[in-house]
């Protein structure tokens, strides 16, 4: 748990700075939305004079931060037509994995937006309001470097027998969303100075870094710790799941694995909360 000396003064606090001054390192520096809503909590816990208004401001927006994950997590699993009881047992799910998928991080607000903005995008898709994704993604993009992967939600519902209409508006779609993402992914890095990168415990991504995911006993334990059997149980009924849902985890879950392995530490498994939550808790 991080006390209020870590969240107020100390690295919390020092990795924020560091952002806003334009020194925090690839990829770390590219971060930015989380920042400017902390700038934002700050000010309004400053207002309402509280002392500590930095360690407010961060719990404030963590706080505020989770809200918003259960509802719209709540909401997806309403929109794929699971019952109330369903929707309840899926709350649990998530909530249990989100606290223990803090291991050797600090809030990492970034990762938990990072998940808002996969469900919102989810809720669109299913509302049938998939133009929005654009705009979605161009928010997301400030968030997080791995929102890349919303263009390509869109082709999770493009069934087998869908007419020529439905495939170009949904290529559309996609190409205009990947295409906001290109353009806000390398403008952040354009803007800020040349940045060096932060190693993942030292090691450069690529295969020593895939090596040191699989072969370390306690990213094992830790990924049962945070998600239980749920992965392996649905996986185990593959053979019943919806087309969308096959579709969906043969375009999100291996390529957000490769990436996650090559680039970043798996016992970090808040890496895995957006395929966990949009795809196995379904089942």
């Amino acid at each position: 748990m991080l006390s209020a000396e870590y969240v107020g003064a100390g690295p919390q606090l020092q990795r924020h700075i560091e952002i806003m001054q334009g020194e925090a390192g690839s990829p770390w520096q590219y971060r930015i939305m989380s920042v400017w809503l902390s700038e934002w909590s700050f000010s309004i816990a400053s207002a309402l004079g509280a002392n500590y208004h930095v360690f407010w401001g961060f719990v404030g927006l963590r706080v505020l931060q989770l809200c918003a994950v259960f509802i719209a997590f709540y909401a997806y699993l309403q929109a794929c037509r699971l019952g109330a009881v369903s929707a309840y047992l899926g709350l649990m799910v998530l909530a249990w994995s989100i606290s223990h998928s803090v291991f050797d991080s600090d809030l990492a607000f970034h990762s938990f937006f990072d998940l808002l903005f996969y469900l919102v995008a989810m809720l669109l898709l299913i509302s049938g309001r998939a133009w929005w994704l654009p705009a979605v993604m161009l928010v997301a993009t400030l968030n997080h470097e791995t929102s890349g992967m919303i263009a390509f939600l869109p082709l999770a519902y493009l069934a087998r027998d869908a007419d020529k209409q439905t495939i170009t508006t949904t290529a559309m779609i996609a190409a205009a969303s990947l295409m906001v993402y290109a353009i806000a992914f390398f403008r952040l890095r354009a803007y800020f100075p040349p940045q060096g990168s932060v190693l993942a415990y030292g090691h450069e991504p690529g295969l020593a870094l895939i090596q040191y995911n699989l072969v370390r006993w306690m990213t094992w334990v830790r990924f049962v710790e945070t998600f239980s059997l749920v992965p392996v149980i649905a996986l185990l009924g593959y053979r019943v799941w919806p087309d969308f849902l096959k579709q969906l985890f043969w375009l999100l879950v291996p390529v957000w694995l490769a990436v996650h392995l090559w680039g970043g530490v798996l016992i970090e498994t808040r890496l895995l909360l957006v395929p966990f939550a949009l795809v196995t808790t379904l089942r």
